[in-house]
């Protein structure tokens, strides 16, 4: 008898969850920077109810209003703030949603009939180091994938009104929700022998499911001009702003590296389809549509390898089904998958800075709290993490303060490229700040010689100064904690 679809997502689940689980407890660091702001966050949704200003950043484009456009992960989020250490809540949460999109994964398999969709699971942990990384960071990227799998067996099985629902839960989650909607149109392409008013509904369903979710949150019509400014002048990056590596294009060699597993099973079932002439389904071929797309996509972009890959496996495994290749040949799967999270932890503990790096520095700004001034943006979610009772300069995306203020966004560049010698003098006139955080030791070095800044505390390659004689007052009050 088949093994019910409950139990294949049950068993995968609980097999992921304890390997993330591994994981996340083989090295203290949080695997992404931004990880610190939205544990933070989630807690003070806690505190302060379901959805609220954010008075943190009083000189960024948040300043004439807050739009959190990950407010449903925010809000799952919460459950795991009851944790006496939200870091360990953070890798808990990141072991839990990284769990639920494997189980996803393999939920979709079985209900494509295809063959061992639990060993399928541990194919897709085995195919890119990089996507096991990316599973590690405590950030909407799982979910994200889960709702798309998910929306694509939706669409597949022509089922609208289940899909236009799953998008507006989608876009009120990632704003990536949006694919969803190319995700419905390569499930309609190969069929056509369908009626093409079904096909236009369903895509129709997606879309406005989609749109309603992304725009009418608690935060509209703010909203509808955070899309425009975070999805599509990001993406265009017409300021040429010092954006997250993951946005950059990747080397060929490079990717050929981080995706070499996945890439070599797709290749074999292609191959399989070739010798034995075999025409793949209309499941498969919606699939490899979308695979193709996440590629050339990931090309452009590394982040997107976290979907092309499982893109890329979901067509694997559906053209394995069509041609009748023996699951044995993955056995090999729990071995590299293993391999990868070895690798995966590696480079966490290698990449990322010491999980403590500005934990003094934040309780010494905690306990004596101010507007603070930092020029790296990267700097803030920890920050922010430590002194909830500050304000900060910018921080998530460079985009939020070059938008709103271009004059105090070039003076903060000028100041982290060590182009300004009076930071005193330059940060309180601009910010009205009382305190400034280096994480650059050639920075820090200038501001060793200016006068108007008093050395507080050092810890590693970070410092603290307090800017002497402050006399201006912050645009906005530091947020009550």
């Amino acid at each position: 008898m088949d093994r019910p679809l409950l139990t294949t997502v049950a068993s995968t689940f609980a097999l992921a969850l304890v390997g993330f689980a591994l994981l996340q407890a083989a090295d203290p660091r949080l695997a992404d920077y931004d990880s610190w702001f939205h544990i933070r966050y989630a807690a003070e949704l806690r505190a302060r109810g379901p959805w609220m200003d954010f008075p943190w950043m009083p000189h960024t484009f948040f300043a004439d209003g807050w739009v959190d456009h990950q407010w449903l992960y925010h809000l799952l989020l919460i459950p795991f703030t009851l944790a006496d250490d939200l870091r360990v809540g953070a890798k808990a949460s990141a072991a839990v949603f990284s769990s639920v999109a494997v189980a996803a994964f393999a939920g979709v398999l079985h209900r494509r009939k295809v063959a061992w969709p639990v060993l399928w699971a541990l194919v897709l942990l085995a195919g890119s180091r990089f996507l096991m990384v990316r599973l590690m960071m405590p950030r909407t990227q799982a979910l994200s994938l889960a709702f798309l799998l998910v929306g694509w067996v939706l669409a597949t099985e022509r089922k609208g009104r289940a899909l236009g629902i799953l998008g507006f839960f989608y876009g009120w989650t990632y704003h990536v929700a949006a694919m969803l909607v190319p995700t419905a149109v390569a499930t309609v392409l190969p069929a056509r022998d369908s009626p093409w008013r079904t096909r236009v509904i369903l895509v129709a369903l997606a879309a406005l499911g989609v749109s309603a979710g992304v725009l009418f949150t608690p935060y509209f019509p703010r909203s509808a001009e955070y899309f425009w400014l975070h999805v599509v002048e990001k993406v265009a990056n017409q300021r040429q702003l010092e954006v997250g590596a993951e946005w950059f294009p990747i080397q060929t060699r490079l990717w050929l590296t981080h995706t070499g597993p996945a890439l070599a099973v797709g290749l074999t079932a292609i191959a399989g389809a070739l010798v034995r002439g075999v025409k793949a389904e209309r499941d498969t071929l919606s699939a490899g549509i979308l695979a193709l797309g996440w590629i050339a996509l990931s090309l452009w972009s590394q982040k997107w390898i976290e979907m092309a890959v499982p893109f890329g496996l979901l067509f694997a495994a559906l053209l394995w089904r069509d041609v009748r290749l023996s699951p044995r040949w993955l056995l090999w799967a729990p071995v590299v998958a293993v391999w990868n999270g070895v690798q995966a932890v590696d480079h966490v503990a290698t990449t990322v800075p010491a999980h403590d790096r500005l934990a003094r520095i934040g309780a010494r700004l905690e306990a004596d709290p101010g507007p603070v001034f930092h020029p790296d943006w990267t700097d803030f979610s920890e920050l922010y993490y430590y002194a909830p009772s500050c304000t900060f300069t910018v921080g998530l995306d460079p985009t939020f303060l070059a938008a709103a203020d271009p004059a105090r966004y070039r003076l903060m560049d000028g100041i982290l490229k060590g182009k300004v010698t009076d930071i005193s003098g330059a940060t309180t006139a601009a910010w009205g700040a009382r305190w400034v955080v280096l994480t650059d030791p050639t920075i820090a070095a200038i501001a060793a010689r200016d006068p108007g800044l008093e050395p507080v505390l050092q810890d590693g390659a970070a410092t603290l100064w307090r800017v002497r004689a402050h006399s201006a007052q912050p645009s906005a009050p530091p947020p009550t904690h």
